[in-house]
């Protein structure tokens, strides 16, 4: 239901809108620039049923606090032609678990983009019991395409003394899908 969507994508652009993107049944759709704003994007693309039969969309809206906005930094993240995910937030030792776990980093630019990498090699269990940060995350495996995992991290972080709020995670779950 695209009326639906497009309600949803404007609450999440209260997150950001330098970049966002869409998954949906085997496609990525991104945009920048002119269609930075998920509520443009969704009105200028057309969405195709793919190749998986999936009811599953995962929407995302960005606020660039590292990495430029490019279509590459845009989520969501495809990782081996399987993993994919969406992240809001920031993992601030995202190069140092690179290294622990043997992830080439090279040409990753921002943080979110080094955790779908983590994830897809070693699991999501074992990495986000260890990094540090922030994070709301929906990710699917391409192999199970009616599966979508979800995790809101209990927040780590404190300011005088004061645990900051964790980053939202908004979900629709309609009949339909």
């Amino acid at each position: 239901n695209l009326y639906k969507l497009s309600i949803l994508g404007m609450f999440n652009e209260s997150r950001g809108t330098d970049s966002c993107g869409y998954y949906f049944n085997g496609n990525v759709e991104k945009g920048i620039d002119k269609e930075a704003r998920f509520s443009n994007f969704l009105a200028n693309h057309k969405l195709e049923q793919g190749k998986l039969k999936a009811r599953i969309f995962m929407g995302h809206t960005r606020k660039s606090t590292s990495g430029a906005n490019t279509l590459e930094n845009a989520h969501p993240y495809v990782v081996n032609d399987n993993y994919v995910q969406t992240h809001n937030g920031m993992i601030k030792d995202i190069w140092s678990l690179c290294n622990k776990y043997k992830i080439s980093h090279g040409k990753l630019h921002v943080d979110s983009l080094g955790l779908a990498h983590l994830i897809a090699a070693h699991g999501p269990k074992t990495i986000l019991q260890e990094y540090k940060g922030t994070a709301a995350l929906a990710f699917t495996y391409m192999s199970k395409p009616e599966s979508l995992y979800l995790f809101h991290g209990a927040s780590k972080e404190s300011a005088n003394g004061n645990i900051l709020p964790e980053r939202p995670l908004f979900i629709l779950h309609q009949p339909e899908g």
